[in-house]
């Protein structure tokens, strides 16, 4: 029996080491892409991938990436657990998304509590997706920028971001805010979580290099850099994801 013992507890641990051995992280220094729903009707970049970054909403929150699966799957070549995406907005209108969440029931003309319940519950059926998916991504970026529907109070902007950020934060999630300087100040009024930053912008690799070393839109560091060629490509920077 304790030869048998032996042998089992052997196993266990060749399989743990193992196991360990298979969580495969890209690096300061990788290239690789982002892709989306706009990418479902052609093929994935091909070649080397380096990393990729997938969308798991829509565009818009709420909404689905009705190529995901497959995408995600194609990101898994090099990495186990790749990174995702989410989009965020200001709500149009009021619903069930807005009136009720952790900052309260809002009343009508209750801008920052509805926009904060929109922004954590946004982020919440997100994850719930991710969940019932039985993906768990390295970080969870917040894709934020002016193609997308936002108030004119920055300060409400603000709140849907907050809100999101809060939610991932209480779920123990690694965090991302994806913008441009300039975008972020637009949408949020230079808001500064304590979060890396995805900085899109840059006309190539050697001007991605360059961003890395900027200063962020955020209080946290760069993290990656975009630049676009016939797909997004994108720069882990030094400081890493």
């Amino acid at each position: 029996m304790g030869f048998i013992f032996a042998v089992f507890a052997g196993t266990r641990a060749a399989r743990a080491e193992g196991a360990e051995a298979a969580v495969v992280t890209a690096g300061a220094g990788t290239v690789g892409y982002d892709i989306s729903w706009p990418q479902c009707a052609g093929p994935n970049p091909q070649g080397e991938i380096g990393f990729a970054v997938i969308g798991l909403t829509g565009g818009k929150p709420f909404t689905r990436n009705r190529c995901f699966d497959a995408q995600y799957q194609w990101a898994r070549q090099t990495e186990t657990h790749p990174d995702v995406y989410i989009n965020l907005d200001y709500p149009k209108a009021t619903d069930w998304n807005t009136f009720v969440g952790p900052a309260g029931i809002c009343m009508g003309g209750q801008a920052a509590c509805a926009a904060y319940n929109w922004g954590y519950n946004s982020a919440r059926d997100a994850v719930t997706l991710a969940r019932m998916k039985g993906i768990t991504p390295s970080v969870w970026w917040l894709d934020v920028e002016q193609e997308n529907y936002w108030s004119p109070e920055k300060g409400a902007n603000e709140r849907v971001v907050a809100g999101a950020i809060d939610y991932l934060s209480a779920q123990g999630l690694s965090i991302g805010v994806y913008s441009t300087g300039y975008q972020w100040g637009e949408i949020t009024g230079g808001y500064r979580p304590n979060v890396r930053a995805w900085m899109a912008g840059a006309r190539n690799l050697a001007e991605a290099e360059k961003k890395c070393g900027q200063a962020s839109f955020t209080a946290g560091p760069v993290a990656m850099v975009q630049w676009v060629e016939t797909f997004d490509r994108n720069l882990i920077c030094p400081a890493g994801r």
